[in-house]
């Protein structure tokens, strides 16, 4: 992801870390976005060490960043929503990171009113998974999982406008779209995961890899 969005004329204001470039930050819309570096490898694929810093990096960076969303916040631009781009699923490997990221909601009624979504790959089908949320008593907590790259549709998602420092909610146009925070932001599946015919050609070439289970917890 590191300098991608040099490959397009655009006005994002996009905002890396410098000693961690693949990790960014934006606020489009008053909602931020923020990326981390977050894989669901095996224990032995990796020295602990080198596990446990870039785990300690993705969430003082994310810590950092939602500290600075809310302290610049106003009540002409409140905050209205948080947007956590990753790699990997949670599992009992990566559950620190949700649970550090948790600990910066539940305890605040204040933030706990805005939504957070945690958009991912990893497991390579789609899932809107609830069970986080439910577990911290943390209603606007989404997971959402997206389906392969190359087996479905880029997804979009859309940040509602403002107007006169109202907010213009989003609609639901499709059954490929869901609503989070009353229309505040749209997650656009277009067409969905593409039909078996469509597939059939490069399907059984590429090899279409199962779905991990997710944990319990």
């Amino acid at each position: 992801m590191t300098g991608m969005e040099k490959k397009w004329q655009h006005q994002l204001p996009i905002v890396r870390s410098r000693q961690n470039p693949e990790l960014f930050t934006m606020v489009q819309e008053d909602v931020l976005f923020v990326s981390i570096h977050l894989i669901n490898g095996r224990v032995v694929d990796e020295p602990a060490v080198s596990w446990d810093g870039r785990m300690d990096r993705n969430i003082d960076w994310v810590e950092k960043q939602i500290a600075q969303y809310f302290a610049s916040s106003t009540p002409n631009r409140p905050a209205r929503g948080i947007v956590i781009l990753g790699h990997s699923l949670r599992s009992p490997r990566t559950r620190p990171f949700f649970e550090a990221l948790s600990e910066n909601f539940v305890n605040d009624p204040e933030r706990l009113r805005i939504p957070v979504v945690y958009l991912h790959g990893d497991g390579h089908k789609w899932d809107f998974d609830r069970k986080f949320s439910h577990q911290k008593s943390w209603p606007r907590f989404y997971d959402i999982q997206l389906d392969q790259g190359g087996f479905a549709d880029p997804c979009i998602v859309e940040v509602a406008q403002q107007v006169n420092g109202k907010l213009k909610p989003l609609r639901r146009e499709h059954k490929n779209q869901i609503l989070l925070g009353k229309g505040l932001i749209r997650i656009d599946r277009q067409r969905g995961r593409y039909s078996s015919d469509y597939l059939k050609g490069f399907a059984a070439h590429l090899g279409e890899k199962a779905t991990p289970s997710r944990s319990k917890w």
